[in-house]
């Protein structure tokens, strides 16, 4: 292998005068006079020995790992040289194989090891190398390798000679496991950078690390609108349990937790992001849906359930995580609590205040109205009971309604129908059974009309719509008997609202006969 003279590369492109600045040979830090050691020339005082320098083979690549620095005043200048090896120019060398040689010149870590190229078109602009960079091959890159002349010596004579040389910008990732003689390599103003970790909020899976020196909350917004198109103003960053605000100060490997506020294409949702869009505001039979943006405090969600399921605030407890909620409590707040993919629910839960329920019948030879002690949970069934023991009345001869709406489920409470006091009356209406047995093919038809009080319709009506309808006649009906099993004259003209039950025994094929039992 040709060497420089001496040892070492005589490399005039680092020695040279630019504006009066000298250049150390060894480090390549700029030279003041004060720092001159005596008796040897472009020497500094804090170079101990040259850097190992061999000149490269015609397959070689000479790498130069510079310092990088972000001092304005001295990026026009060359960067102080940290160290400088030769590799194979071939397809196996990668950036990465070049960081364990950093690593055995510099004592720095692999994983400390920040390295940054040129770009193409603006040299003097630097780009951090990634995961991606750092595996791909070096012939296959875009770095820019340089064409440089250097002397070598031969005999008395200096010949010159072309070698490649591939020039990369290294700084250090801090961590607590730096060691203090890798710090010392500050010395030569290697900048130290710091490293911020961006996870799902909700999933907690790690969507990228960047690092960085001087970074802020509106850096890291555009940075994450780069890489995910996710408007700035859709975006909530999260550490420790609170929103990050413009003016606070990143410190060393934080973890930052990205959520958004609105919905966007499913290909965000698989990296685990969580939407803060809409939360669960759960009852005890129902739930609801509700967009975060319109309520700021829980004091708003009260408000609106009052609006519209006719809840006084007082008798209103909103419940989450097992806690009970206050009113000026931010909604938003309970969000950042959920760090998980579980959706934010609300559980409503209402005081149970007895109540005195008012209850219009509209039924002939009964009292209007009567009362009955309830609560708000209580289900149809119950207050059915409720109303069968005040009155006495088998609960399956009554319909019951609020305003126009028939209270038929008996599973739902007097909530779910959104019943609360000072509301219309419940109305109670009497359900008149009807039964048809015909005997001769052993046939049971079964059902019930609803009868108002001021109805006129007498038994003798009814049971001429039914001979109608079946197409019988009157000989063809062999009795009627109400629900307490008493035989009805068939010609009587009692009204239907004095009974409760009509059962018809008809025979179809009496009618030869025509003669009654």
């Amino acid at each position: 292998m040709e060497t420089c003279r001496s040892g070492y590369c005589s490399d005039i492109y680092k020695t040279k005068q630019s504006n009066g600045i000298v250049r150390c040979k060894g480090c390549n830090e700029i030279l003041f006079g004060s720092v001159l050691m005596s008796g040897t020339p472009n020497r500094c005082g804090k170079c101990h020995q040259y850097p190992y320098n061999p000149c490269p083979n015609d397959d070689e690549l000479r790498v130069e790992i510079l310092a990088f620095r972000t001092q304005e005043g001295l990026r026009r200048l060359y960067q102080p040289k940290i160290c400088c090896f030769n590799v194979k120019f071939s397809e196996e060398v990668s950036v990465s194989s070049l960081q364990q040689e950093i690593e055995e010149y510099t004592d720095i870590p692999c994983s400390n090891q920040l390295l940054f190229e040129p770009y193409t078109e603006e040299p003097e602009l630097l780009r951090l190398l990634y995961d991606a960079d750092l595996m791909k091959p070096i012939l296959e890159s875009n770095y820019i390798i340089e064409q440089r002349y250097v002397f070598i010596p031969e005999e008395d004579n200096l010949q010159k000679k072309t070698i490649k040389v591939l020039q990369l910008h290294l700084a250090v990732l801090d961590n607590d496991q730096l060691e203090a003689p890798v710090r010392k390599i500050s010395e030569i103003h290697l900048s130290i950078w710091k490293r911020l970790t961006v996870k799902a909020f909700g999933s907690h899976k790690v969507l990228h690390v960047f690092v960085y020196q001087n970074f802020n909350k509106a850096r890291l917004n555009h940075l994450i609108h780069e890489k995910w198109k996710i408007p700035i103003s859709n975006q909530i960053l999260i550490t420790m349990g609170k929103e990050v605000k413009p003016s606070d100060v990143f410190s060393d490997n934080v973890v930052i937790y990205l959520a958004v506020t609105d919905r966007f294409e499913d290909n965000l949702f698989t990296l685990g992001i969580k939407n803060f869009e809409v939360f669960t505001l759960k009852f005890l039979t129902r739930e609801e849906d509700l967009r975060t943006h319109q309520f700021k405090f829980v004091n708003d969600v009260k408000r609106y359930i009052l609006k519209k399921y006719k809840i006084r605030l007082e008798d209103q407890s909103l419940v989450f995580r097992n806690q009970q909620l206050k009113g000026d409590q931010p909604l938003f707040d309970l969000h950042i609590e959920e760090n998980s993919m579980k959706p934010v629910v609300l559980n409503v839960i209402v005081v149970e205040d007895s109540f005195i329920l008012t209850v219009f019948q509209n039924m002939i030879a009964y009292e209007d109205t009567f009362t009955v002690l309830v609560k708000n949970s209580y289900t149809i069934s119950t207050i059915k009971r409720c109303i069968e023991a005040r009155t006495g009345v088998p609960f399956k001869y009554r319909q019951l309604y609020i305003g126009t709406t028939v209270l038929d489920d008996d599973e739902k409470t007097l909530q779910d129908y959104m019943f609360t006091p000072g509301w219309p009356d419940l109305v109670l209406k009497q359900k008149l059974m009807i039964r048809l047995h015909f005997v001769d093919t052993g046939e049971k038809v079964e059902y019930s009309e609803i009868i108002d009080k001021n109805c006129r319709k007498t038994v003798k009506d009814l049971t001429k719509e039914i001979l109608q309808l079946y197409g019988l006649k009157k000989c063809q009906l062999l009795e009627i008997r109400d629900e307490n099993e008493v035989k009805i004259d068939l010609k009587t003209r009692d009204l239907l609202v004095t009974v409760n039950e009509l059962s018809l025994l008809i025979n179809k094929d009496a009618a030869s006969t025509c003669r009654l039992m």
